[in-house]
């Protein structure tokens, strides 16, 4: 049930001759860079260089970055990087690593890790989806899959790896926590908390819990807040939260 790197190509819709997977790689290796550079260090035109890095930004495999002045400099993109995977056009161990980097997962995932979630990413990738944010990458997985959290196993309707299936899950979780952290701006540890009527996610700052978000049932029905929310649920997750502090303690 594996992709080859050409479904990955055909997947991404990126068309690149030898000339246009030139320039894509000089990026990839040298970007930020201009096309007048490009042109230069690799013997083209400059009409015909700027014509085919037109041509792959628009395929979304490069974009422009602003420099002093009116410069225009092209830096690569993840669908490029994997673009350039996809067509050998330079060593896979150091574009993995650079999407690593690029997604900043460095820390908690091995090269080949990150191989394995592009091979799932790519099975239910379609035009449009994200490449550029891990975490929306990781949501994206989610929505396709929302048993995911239930059973991993359920993305067996697209793989029988379980390899992809554990870097799928890695980026999930850290999908759900960095967004939260973003969301709010929490600098300080997170905790999920239920208790009679409610489930929360909530922040620990200087020992005080601050919800993010909650569904709550305190009311009689179900409802889902996050900034906004009654008083009666903070005083209730402060003090289940107090409550259970003192009964580590003792």
């Amino acid at each position: 049930m594996s992709l080859t790197l050409k479904h990955w190509a055909e997947k991404l819709q990126v068309n690149l001759d030898d000339t246009s997977l030139s320039i894509l790689r000089y990026i990839i290796l040298h970007g930020p860079c201009t096309v007048y550079r490009i042109a230069k260090e690799e013997g083209l035109y400059f009409s015909y260089a700027y014509r085919k890095a037109r041509k792959l930004e628009i395929s979304g495999a490069i974009k422009q970055v602003k420099g002093n002045g009116k410069v225009s400099y092209y830096v690569s993109t993840p669908l490029g990087q994997i673009a350039c995977l996809s067509y050998d056009c330079l060593e896979e161990d150091y574009l993995l690593h650079r999407l690593a980097r690029e997604w900043g997962v460095t820390e908690f995932m091995t090269a080949s890790e990150v191989r394995a979630f592009i091979d799932l990413y790519m099975k239910v990738y379609r035009q449009g989806a994200p490449l550029e944010r891990i975490e929306l990458m990781g949501l994206y997985i989610l929505t396709h899959f929302d048993c995911i959290l239930e059973a991993p196993e359920c993305l067996s309707e697209v793989t029988d790896s379980v390899e992809e299936m554990v870097a799928a899950m890695k980026i999930v979780g850290y999908s759900i926590i960095s967004i939260l952290k973003k969301m709010y701006r929490v600098g300080g540890e997170m905790a999920l908390t239920n208790g009679d009527g409610y489930l929360a996610a909530v922040a620990l700052n200087a020992g005080e819990p601050k919800v993010l978000a909650a569904e709550c049932r305190l009311c009689g029905h179900t409802k889902y807040c996050s900034v906004y929310h009654c008083e009666k649920l903070t005083e209730r997750i402060r003090m289940d939260f107090f409550s259970s502090m003192r009964m580590k303690i003792k």
